[in-house]
């Protein structure tokens, strides 16, 4: 038995297949993602929305039978910022392009300028500085959300359908707060220490593996499992203006206002 498809006027785009079979498939894609999600031990979770990383949408792929590979990864400069462009494209099973995109990845971003440079001195690991993001991490990253993207232009309305954000992970900035986070924050930011005469300390040195383990203990407890909350909630606690990208970096003084602030929220709730 055929099914009739109605075109209408000369229009370039027609339904080929019934609306309510597209559908069907795309539920039954959407519960599969779900399951494989709700799996995930570090999901990428921003406001309460989770965000799928590009594994994620290689999986949605798999499901259609398409596979996504990069074209080109070109070096780019602009002044004193410089990166990687990468071009990926979206294949069917016969190798038809049914999608393409570009992103890039530039030393100017936060996450891909500096990285913290430690050294271990006297059985103890020190922040000594900063150090640049290595090139070849910038290309990586500019293919990986090149694919992400050029994935996300085919597949978004099943992801969005199974309940998903449709922004890939790897575009996240890490500083999407939304305005009632920020008016409710109740933790004031720490203020520079002082020896006493007004003079500035020398600095903090970074937390012991005792006081990490603390925190990320205290974290657990509060059922704050996902990396980004981890990390949005400590930065809430010290005031620091970006989203700190590890625990690793948070400095003795901090880990201990940190350890106080959580063991406080537990005591509380246990009050309650």
């Amino acid at each position: 038995m055929s099914e009739e498809i109605e075109v209408y006027g000369n229009e370039a785009i027609a339904i080929t297949r019934p609306p309510e079979m597209v559908l069907a498939e795309a539920q039954k894609a959407a519960k599969a993602l779900t399951t494989v999600l709700k799996g995930k031990k570090k999901p990428v979770i921003i406001n309460g929305e989770q965000y799928l990383e590009f594994e994620d949408w290689q999986t949605v792929g798999k499901f259609y039978g398409i596979t996504v590979k990069v074209l080109n990864t070109n070096f780019i400069q602009y002044g004193d910022v410089r990166g990687f462009e990468a071009r990926a494209v979206v294949l069917t099973r016969d190798g038809q392009e049914i999608s393409a995109a570009e992103a890039m990845c530039l030393n100017d971003e936060d996450k891909w300028s500096t990285r913290t440079k430690h050294e271990w001195k006297d059985n103890k690991r020190v922040k000594t500085g900063e150090e640049p993001v290595p090139l070849f991490q910038l290309r990586s990253m500019a293919q990986t959300r090149a694919c992400a993207k050029a994935l996300r232009n085919v597949l978004a309305w099943v992801v969005v359908l199974a309940g998903y954000k449709a922004m890939p992970a790897e575009e996240i900035t890490g500083h999407e707060f939304s305005e009632r986070e920020k008016k409710t924050a109740t933790v004031q930011p720490l203020q520079p220490k002082t020896n006493g005469n007004g003079e500035g300390k020398p600095p903090d040195e970074l937390a012991n593996p005792n006081q990490l383990k603390a925190v990320n203990t205290l974290l657990t407890k509060l059922n704050i499992k996902d990396d980004w909350k981890r990390h949005a909630r400590v930065t809430e606690i010290i005031g620091s203006k970006d989203v700190i990208p590890s625990l690793n970096d948070l400095t003795h003084s901090q880990a201990s206002t940190v350890i106080d602030c959580l063991q406080k929220q537990i005591n509380d709730s246990k009050d309650q």
